[in-house]
């Protein structure tokens, strides 16, 4: 017997066009839930139905930068995540799996199921950031380049706002100071980083091929993927079902409910 936590009412806003999902689009299809870049698999033995929307309660896990680099010139000389730049200084925000998700209006527990195989690592998704890990020279005869700096991660912030940053060093009254800009920022002059920040070029230091997302924007537009397995074909490769990220709200300071949306073929 399946044992269901209490109903707990989560706020979120769903992106245009959204609607609730209908009991009359359920299949009655056994599933196995493979989460992220696992080989492992979580089965869903009740109430054996395959919803077209379910959602995932993940952490988020901020990963730091190594090292402290420093950006001087001949004369002066600073930290680079100094005490104003000490949020900055991510590399990633990875979403980990919890126990916990909920589907069919009722929330179900992986630890209820011992057969459940999570992912040995359990990151079902990583937001990545690029950021600065080498010392910078500042050449004070030239414009000062702009800097892919880290991404921003508190506790507590809106989803939007975890995201890239940017800075350009600049020397003035004896002291190197910093020009912090956002994600938004470019996206407002029309740019889309690590494309056109510097002259129509690329930042020095990024390693994005794509456009840079923040948190909200990545798992709005389908980022974070879950595979369910719908069995074996007549030579035994199994079948999956591919759910892709719709929105997701905070839940706590730590976690946040990703909901996601089973791909229609």
């Amino acid at each position: 017997m399946v044992k269901s936590l209490p109903w707990i009412p989560i706020a979120r806003s769903y992106g245009t066009g959204y609607q609730a999902p209908s009991t009359a689009l359920y299949t009655t299809d056994r599933a196995t839930l493979s989460i992220g870049k696992s080989s492992g698999s979580v089965t869903l033995k009740a109430p054996r139905l395959l919803p077209d929307y379910f959602e995932f309660l993940l952490t988020m896990i901020p990963v730091s930068l190594e090292g402290q680099p420093v950006v001087q010139t001949d004369t002066y000389s600073r930290e680079v995540y100094g005490e104003a730049l000490a949020a900055y200084q991510y590399s990633g925000v990875k979403l980990m799996a919890t126990d916990t998700i909920r589907y069919n209006g009722q929330f179900d527990r992986v630890a209820n199921h011992p057969e459940i195989q999570l992912p040995v690592d359990g990151v079902v998704y990583e937001l990545r950031f690029d950021g600065i890990t080498q010392d910078i020279y500042l050449d004070i005869e030239k414009e000062s380049p702009v800097w892919a700096l880290g991404g921003v991660y508190q506790e507590g912030c809106p989803l939007r706002k975890i995201r890239q940053s940017f800075a350009r060093f600049y020397v003035q009254n004896e002291a190197i100071h910093h020009r912090l800009t956002h994600l938004e920022d470019w996206w407002e002059r029309g740019m889309r980083p690590p494309h056109g920040v510097v002259e129509g070029e690329r930042l020095e230091n990024a390693t994005h091929e794509g456009p840079y997302l923040s948190l909200e924007n990545a798992l709005r537009q389908g980022e974070a993927r879950v595979s369910i397995c719908m069995g074996v074909d007549e030579v035994g490769e199994k079948i999956y079902e591919t759910y892709h990220s719709i929105d997701a709200s905070p839940h706590g300071s730590k976690q946040i409910m990703v909901t996601f949306e089973r791909k229609q073929k």
